[in-house]
């Protein structure tokens, strides 16, 4: 079998593995997508258009999850980046929004995605089954941000290299789900918090 058939072949293999996967519409709804749109993503036969969209509904999570715990900054998360010390994943870290394992997903993802995004020669011929041979960073973030595993470390990242992209749609669902959670958990924290945050952010975070 060739590198573009095992990358491209049954492209939602991956939803057999999962628990409730007949539960991607409540996901959908959870995380603010249209209908059909997280199936339609995993079907991209492009790795590199599947990274940037995943990246696109991670960092609209990210927004999400800022202004549902301070919805007095609604607006302002959007202007942040995806990476460097004023960006979304260094925002939630400040207020403790989400769990390490989380931000590193997002952090990893977003730097994947701008690798790829702006070279036209990356976004039309990008193979994660490709880069996960010689990419060890690629493959040390698929295995670290994964659902702990009966593998040991080296046979995780065996696994991983010769199925990158079905682990890069597992962890994606997998994360969906926990920053859906997390959306949730920030709205219920919302009321009891937002006048304590908004004070001690704007002075770090403001607009200047």
């Amino acid at each position: 079998m060739s590198d573009d058939e095992k990358t491209t072949g049954d492209p939602l293999g991956f939803l057999k593995l999962l628990p409730g996967s007949e539960s991607i519409p409540v996901l959908e709804k959870a995380i603010d997508v249209p209908p059909g749109f997280l199936t339609s993503m995993w079907s991209e036969p492009s790795d590199a258009f599947l990274i940037v969209k995943a990246h696109a509904v991670f960092e609209s999570l990210l927004n999400q999850l800022i202004e549902s715990l301070l919805p007095a900054m609604k607006g302002f998360a959007w202007r942040l980046a995806m990476t460097g010390r004023a960006s979304k994943p260094a925002f939630v870290r400040h207020i403790a929004l989400l769990e390490p394992d989380e931000l590193r997903f997002a952090e990893g993802l977003a730097e994947i995605r701008n690798r790829i995004a702006h070279v036209p020669r990356e976004l039309a011929e990008y193979s994660l089954l490709k880069a996960a041979k010689t990419d060890e960073k690629l493959v040390s973030w698929l295995v670290a941000v994964s659902p702990e595993s009966s593998f040991s470390k080296a046979d995780h990242a065996n696994v991983v290299r010769e199925n990158p992209r079905l682990f890069f749609c597992l962890n994606s669902y997998f994360y969906m789900w926990r920053f859906s959670a997390q959306k949730a958990k920030a709205r219920a924290m919302q009321s009891g918090r937002t006048d304590e945050l908004t004070d001690e952010l704007s002075d770090v975070w403001g607009p200047k």
